[in-house]
């Protein structure tokens, strides 16, 4: 719900809207194994569905973050207020190619990694539940 609520913000900002989508292994190298959750390509074909957004563009491993944005040179940059990628200095050197640059505030409290841990909490209640069902069986046997 945070990432399409950004997009939406992002899209009342200018006329072209281009979203950056972090490939499979730069979410790998960043988020760690496991991760991501659902493939590059189905974030491209989920977000091509979303009739606001104008172009898609894969950022790999190899390539800085900086460089779709310089290559773009946006009117209008958006980023999040709770992004780690554009520190202060970063966004500075940005200022340069960019005509103005939007901090979004916080569109969501529950982010995706907080849903794997709360899904990984759960299982191991089951399965703490579980093995504490059996061991009492096998008591009673």
């Amino acid at each position: 719900r945070g990432h399409l609520r950004y997009l939406f913000a992002a899209s009342q900002h200018g006329d072209v809207l281009v979203v950056g989508v972090d490939s499979d292994a730069l979410t790998r190298k960043r988020k760690g194994e496991g991760r991501p959750v659902v493939p590059e390509e189905e974030r491209i074909e989920m977000l091509s569905f979303i009739g606001f957004i104008d172009h898609i563009v894969l950022h790999d491993i190899d390539q800085d973050i900086d460089d779709l944005i310089k290559s773009v040179s946006p009117d209008v940059l958006i980023v999040s207020e709770t992004t780690k990628d554009f520190p202060k200095e970063k966004l500075l050197v940005l200022e340069g190619c960019c005509g103005e640059i939007v901090r979004l505030k916080e569109q969501a409290r529950t982010s995706s990694t907080e849903r794997i841990r709360q899904l990984a909490i759960e299982g191991k209640h089951d399965l703490i539940a579980r093995l504490e069902e059996m061991l009492r069986k096998a008591r009673e046997e």
